[in-house]
């Protein structure tokens, strides 16, 4: 019976240091559960923080788990928790650039599931380039989201065809190459290692980084 009630207390100790908002590693915590795949719990602790932090995490862990793992019936309440997550991420600090990055990542990835004609009826063509736009200003170096707006531009210049593109949403391919240039810059393998610095047992056990060579030599 001693046996149990001190494993119970342990327990019930982890978890208030995972959830507890005041303590100093629970922040820590929520992204161990992210690095070691659980994205669920981590979604779940980062929500539970409070934090603009958590709160980016969380949009970050269910984005993830939405687009990778889930079953197709499941993505529209990851996504649509993932947008909501990113969105109070930004209502609780607006400068920071995480926050405005996984925006356009929750944002994108949904666009990704429900086709071209339906994500450019909901808007998100325009709210995912703000939102990574917002990311750059607020952190000019983030490598995530100069590829996120590179990408932006190329996917709708391929899908809408040059012209509509750039009459409608201004996306051109010359933008996706400036946009791309100060990560050529850096080189592909550096840009590597700053993508998804959190999450590389993710990236080792279900794919490759979302970037490869062939992505930095633009024609």
């Amino acid at each position: 019976m001693r046996k149990t009630a001190v494993s119970l207390c342990f327990s019930l100790a982890g978890t208030l240091l995972l959830v507890n908002p005041s303590g100093a590693q629970s922040i820590e915590a929520a992204r161990a559960a992210y690095a070691d795949g659980r994205f669920a719990a981590a979604a779940e602790a980062g929500e539970a923080l409070g934090t603009s932090e958590g709160y980016a995490l969380a949009a970050e862990s269910l984005s993830i788990h939405g687009y990778y793992l889930a079953a197709e019936d499941e993505q529209p309440e990851l996504f649509a928790r993932a947008i909501s997550a990113a969105d109070e991420a930004i209502r609780l600090d607006p400068e920071n650039p995480e926050a405005h990055f996984q925006s356009a990542h929750a944002i994108g990835r949904e666009a990704q599931t429900v086709g071209v004609m339906e994500a450019l009826n909901r808007g998100y063509a325009r709210r995912t380039r703000e939102a990574a736009q917002e990311a750059l200003r607020l952190d000019p170096e983030m490598a995530e989201a100069h590829l996120t707006l590179a990408s932006w531009h190329a996917e709708i210049v391929n899908k809408m065809g040059g012209l509509v593109a750039r009459v409608t949403y201004r996306a051109t391919r010359r933008a996706s190459c400036a946009v791309r240039k100060p990560l050529i810059d850096k080189g592909f393998e550096q840009v590597q290692k700053e993508l998804y610095p959190r999450n590389r047992r993710f990236w080792r056990d279900f794919g490759p980084f979302p970037v490869s060579a062939p992505d930095f030599h633009p024609k």
